[in-house]
């Protein structure tokens, strides 16, 4: 399966050990499902632990490498205009370039959708039932 990951889990994973969404980064690092993630969607995770973790910037690359480590980076070329949040929308681009099943998310916006194309939108706790 591959999958997106929603830049709070993310967030969550680091500021969090032990918690479900470094739960979800392990299922990765262990192949129970191929992660994708995008330049955007790094950048993203980047200015959130700087600005609102305040983790330093060497920190911070540090843990959007160790991602990119362990995701396929996928760099999508068509733009997609759906949501009023421009974060929500690249988690959108990189699900439908990757040919991503699932994007994983507690977004309420992201989960209204339900379905964007062949990507399903899931919550955490149910895409860990998923690849379990």
């Amino acid at each position: 399966m591959r999958a997106v990951l929603d830049t709070n889990i993310y967030v969550s994973a680091f500021a969090l050990p032990g918690s479900i969404a470094e739960e979800a980064l392990q299922g990765a690092a262990f192949k129970r499902y191929d992660l994708l993630t995008s330049p955007a969607i790094l950048a993203e995770l980047a200015n959130v632990l700087t600005r609102k973790f305040d983790w330093d910037t060497v920190r911070a690359l540090e843990a959007c490498r160790e991602i990119a480590d362990l995701a396929v980076v996928v760099r999508p070329k068509k733009r997609i205009h759906i949501l009023q949040d421009k974060p929500d929308n690249r988690l959108l681009e990189c699900a439908i370039a990757g040919h991503a099943e699932r994007l994983v998310t507690g977004d309420k916006h992201l989960l209204s959708l339900g379905k964007y194309g062949d990507v399903s939108i899931v919550r955490l706790a149910d895409f860990l039932r998923e690849i379990a």
